[in-house]
Parts: C-alpha cells; sequence; structure tokens
C-alpha cells in the first residue's frame, strides 16, 4: 500500500473533489503509512487548504501513538504558520489536533 499513499493524500487537496471521501477512508486502513507524507506537507508549510484537511485526518482518525510522531510538525503550524497556513485556517486546525493530543496524554495518565 505505501507506493498509493502519496496519491492518496494528493486528493485530500480539496474537499470537493470526488475522491476525497474514497481515499480519506482508504487512508484510515494505513495511518502509519501516511503519518511520514503528512509530517513532510506539513514541514513544507506551502498548502494551507490541503494542511487542513491533512491536520483534520490526524486528529480524527490516527491512533495515538501514530498521531503524536507528527506533534513537532503539528505545534509548527500552531505557533509558527505561513501566512497561506493562517488564511486556510490550518492554524485552528492544528490547535485542535494539539488539543486532542493533549487531551489523549492526560488521560492516558491519570
Amino acid at each position: 500500500m505505501a507506493p498509493f499513499v502519496p496519491e492518496l493524500l494528493d486528493w485530500l487537496k480539496d474537499a470537493n473533489w470526488p475522491p476525497y471521501g474514497a481515499c480519506w477512508l482508504q487512508l484510515t486502513r494505513f495511518p502509519e503509512l501516511a503519518v511520514d507524507p503528512i509530517r513532510q506537507v506539513l514541514r513544507d508549510g506551502e498548502d494551507g487548504e490541503w494542511e487542513e484537511h491533512l491536520l483534520q485526518f490526524i486528529e480524527r482518525e490516527m491512533p495515538p501513538e501514530v498521531r503524536e510522531t507528527a506533534r513537532a510538525e503539528v505545534e509548527r503550524v500552531a505557533q509558527r504558520p505561513t501566512q497561506d497556513e493562517i488564511d486556510c485556517e490550518a492554524v485552528e486546525a492544528a490547535n485542535d489536533c494539539l488539543r486532542e493530543m493533549d487531551g489523549y496524554l492526560n488521560r492516558a495518565n491519570m
């Protein structure tokens, strides 16, 4: 499945594209394969809309231990966003993702 992950992620650039939902569902089956390519997109900071969708994917679909591997990139979007990330609401998605990550850690440490 790994060779197909980048192309599946490309379809998450625009939620209005017909394959968006099917690609999202396929990626949920392999979050451990998706996390590194997602981290690279977040590092690049060049496509705020795509990053917003990928951050939502991290928050909603990745198991906590996989999600945590993207913490540095998620924090970068939240704390040092590009103008495009601000304009496309990727910052809000990053903050939501961090709240979910921190909430899980707090529950796990109880």
